[in-house]
């Protein structure tokens, strides 16, 4: 099938379908493309499926869903195959997802093998990662990365509001690459084969991601799994997520630069920041990563950047502005700033006030005389963020709650953990 356009329809309520679970994930959707070339899907309004809600499958090519609104979906929001080439999603809302199939469910699951864009979308209430990418082979290394060079363009979404208490170990945006990747360094799968790739050619740019809650742990903004390399994560606003604000579970050709992270760890989990693992498989892997220009503001119960478990390797800090108001910070290898930077890290970074302008409204503006001008920061550019062009307004999150999403479905008792209050849903101020 091939140019074909569909506009403003309403699809709701499908079964779950016959072809349901691939490894984590569903692949069956009440709308299911395949084997087609230049579709678009505007303005259409998916709702109260079994099984995904949307799902892209082998052999398609040039694929745009836009200024759609998918909800209430038992498995993904909107996923596709790995075969996939030149796909759009974009200025959609995505809202209350994987409540059926709890297997790593999440809002938007991207595969692929070029040309990968989701930007400008809302995804909320999700009981796991609001974005999900890979779980595929990564692609042959080409350093140094430049736009020409990623697969996935991650960009303008504001995330929030996943987790909800439910399940453990995601992201925001959670990037993975295959178990073989992670697991080639034991030599499991062929002693004599080539390591796989584990570039995963990643640049996620100007998101907001907040409000995450775990069950016990493992609830971050962004998320690099075990190995995953080839990524850039370029001023995002993260902030009140239970775990890390950005983890790099070990891996290459890392890089942090402009992101604004506060009240990251705010359980007491991993820190505000995380790093590759000292134990299990992690031992045998390594990180080489660049943390620069990012402003770390830590406030709440936990005082240490990093977990006392992460290793940093052949990272490198600097250009950096952290800031707790009421006790000192404890840097990697428990150290305190003075020691750290004897170390050779974070050189020319400092430790003082960024100067939000409300941190209590959650509005990450800085204010004129804010140290961090000087040091080459700049705001993050709240106002290209989420839907620009839809014609459902903003989906609330009380208009369905998963609590209500889960009893739909099963006898469970009321007192399941979800998030234990109604948050605000508006954006934060311009």
């Amino acid at each position: 099938v091939e140019n074909v356009n569909f506009e403003c329809l309403s699809l709701h309520h499908s079964l779950e379908g016959t072809d349901k679970r691939q490894a984590y994930h569903t692949t069956s959707g009440a709308v299911q493309i395949s084997g087609s070339s230049h579709v678009m899907f505007s303005r259409c309004d998916v709702q109260h499926a079994g099984a995904s809600c949307m799902y892209t499958g082998q052999q398609s090519s040039n694929i745009v869903i836009e200024n759609g609104r998918v909800a209430d979906c038992g498995g993904d929001g909107i996923s596709m195959d790995e075969s996939s080439t030149h796909i759009t999603i974009q200025d959609n809302y995505v809202n209350t997802t994987g409540f059926i199939y709890m297997m790593q469910p999440t809002g938007i699951r991207v595969q692929g093998q070029r040309n990968i864009t989701v930007q400008h979308n809302e995804v909320l209430n999700v009981p796991y990662g609001a974005i999900m990418v890979g779980w595929q082979a990564g692609y042959e290394w080409t350093p140094p990365l430049s736009p020409g060079h990623y697969v996935f363009n991650i960009r303008y979404n504001h995330v929030h509001h996943y987790g909800l208490g439910i399940l453990n170990d995601f992201g925001g945006v959670y990037v993975s690459a295959l178990v073989s990747c992670w697991q080639h360094p034991l030599q499991l799968e062929a002693p004599n084969a080539a390591p796989p790739s584990c570039n995963m050619a990643t640049r996620v740019e100007q998101n907001i991601m907040h409000d995450a809650e775990c069950y016990n742990y493992g609830a971050d903004g962004f998320y690099a799994d075990e190995d995953a390399g080839g990524m850039d994560v370029v001023s995002n606003l993260i902030y009140d997520v239970h775990s890390a604000g950005i983890y790099f579970h070990c891996g290459v050709n890392l890089t942090a630069t402009n992101n604004f992270v506060y009240n990251a760890d705010s359980a007491g989990h991993r820190g505000a920041l995380s790093g590759c693992n000292m134990g299990g498989f992690s031992k045998h892997l390594t990180l080489d990563a660049s943390f620069q220009q990012n402003i770390i503001y830590v406030v709440g119960n936990t005082s240490h950047l990093s977990t006392p478990y992460s290793r940093w390797d052949n990272s490198t800090f600097n250009h950096n502005l952290y800031y707790d108001p009421s006790k000192p910070l404890v840097f990697p290898n428990n150290t305190d700033f003075q020691q750290w930077q004897a170390h050779g890290e974070d050189a020319a970074s400092k430790v003082a006030d960024p100067k939000f302008e409300s941190v209590a409204k959650r509005d990450f503006r800085l204010a004129a005389d804010s140290p961090a001008h000087n040091m080459g920061i700049h705001p993050v550019n709240i106002v290209l963020v989420g839907p620009h062009d839809n014609p459902f307004g903003h989906m609330p999150l009380a208009s369905w709650t998963p609590l209500q999403a889960l009893q739909k479905r099963a006898d469970l008792p009321t007192s399941l953990n979800t998030a234990s209050s109604s948050p605000e849903t508006g954006r934060p101020a311009h």
